[in-house]
């Protein structure tokens, strides 16, 4: 007589090695599991399989689920502080900083027991780098970092990534690491400020622009340069002031004085312009300080005009005409995208733009 052995379903085996891993100490207490999508590539499994493998741990006591970022070993006090916070880095200025916070808070807030833990250096290069080389041993739920240019800031996130956990870039690609990103381009910028300069009549216009140049600012420009020519108007070189900006980036930061000290520079050399044209509302704020200083009127001899908004309100005395890059919708979209990785979304890396909206102040 012949005996056949009949074996456990598959689930339950599967949930027999997850266990035998956990014993073993492969998975720690409060440590992730593979996601489902993961699990079905290394196991070969279905999804059904897996789930169901997953929902008998838990059952059994040996994982834990949260909803919207996935399965985590059971067994230690203080697990959820591990897993609770989405790191939020950044080197921009406390007033930029807010909004990013309060557009991704709106979205946290709502169902989820996620919080938003702010590491800003307030423009300190140094203590930024520090920050995100420091961040994966804290083991957050997720990161969204804000890009800076790599010629102002090289980063590498090959330990963010390795360490996999969710980021978000607001901003430009970043090496080490392939991840959701959001971004304002400088064509949306340089579209919006191009259309109100050729409706208002512009016909001399001038760029103030920090080196090095990152990818918005090279697009900006080539917006600008572009539609002027076809306008029949022209944006000679010498009226395209660069400048380094090493006092926007080092303590005690001053993210005007170098933006002042470069207009102060093309005004006493006798160049002359009808508007100019400034990379951020920051640069806007050092112009202008220089214009008013050279005894010219802004916007009767000079209107100013910025592709950034930013949070500079007590600090100039006008409203600055800029394109609002709606900082809390940049937030918002990097929380929602944070939460689907968090949750097991493994899909390709997606970009999402966010457009800007021209606000007219009374600088030009």
């Amino acid at each position: 007589m012949t005996v056949t052995s009949k074996l456990p379903p598959k689930y339950v085996l599967l949930a027999g090695r997850i266990e035998q891993q956990i014993r073993s100490g492969q998975y720690r207490p409060g440590q992730a599991l593979p996601t489902v999508r993961e699990l079905m590539a290394s196991e070969r499994l279905g999804t059904a399989t897996v789930t169901n493998g997953l929902a008998l741990l838990e059952e059994r006591g040996w994982v834990t689920r949260h909803p919207q970022r996935g399965y985590f070993v059971a067994g230690a006090s203080g697990t959820k502080s591990k897993v609770s916070q989405i790191a939020f880095l950044t080197a921009a200025l406390s007033g930029d900083t807010d909004l990013y916070v309060r557009g991704m808070t709106e979205v946290l807030a709502g169902g989820t027991d996620l919080a938003v833990s702010t590491f800003s250096s307030h423009g300190d290069l140094e203590r930024f780098r520090q920050a995100v080389e420091q961040v994966a041993d804290l083991q957050p739920a997720g990161v969204v970092l804000i890009a800076l240019p790599r010629g102002i800031c090289d980063l590498d996130l090959t330990p963010l990534a390795e360490a996999r956990i969710p980021a978000v870039i607001i901003g430009e690609p970043m090496p080490g690491i392939a991840c959701d990103r959001v971004i304002q381009t400088g064509q949306d910028g340089g579209r919006r400020v191009l259309q109100h300069l050729l409706e208002r009549g512009c016909d001399t216009p001038a760029v103030l622009e920090a080196l090095p140049i990152d990818a918005g600012g090279q697009e900006l420009l080539w917006v600008l340069r572009t539609g002027f020519a076809r306008a029949g108007i022209e944006l000679t070189d010498e009226r395209v002031f660069y400048y380094q900006s090493p006092h926007g980036w080092r303590p005690p930061v001053d993210p005007y004085i170098d933006a002042q000290r470069r207009m102060e520079e093309a005004l006493a050399s006798g160049v002359r312009f009808g508007t100019l044209i400034c990379r951020s509302d920051y640069q806007a704020v050092g112009a202008i300080r220089a214009i008013v200083a050279a005894g010219l009127r802004v916007p009767e001899d000079v209107a100013v005009i910025s592709a950034v908004q930013c949070a500079v309100d007590g600090v100039c005395p006008m409203r600055i005409t800029a394109v609002d890059t709606r900082r809390e919708d940049q937030g918002r979209v990097a929380a929602e995208l944070l939460i689907k990785r968090i949750g097991g979304h493994d899909g390709p890396p997606e970009v999402h733009h966010i457009a800007g909206e021209l606000r007219v102040g009374e600088t030009g």
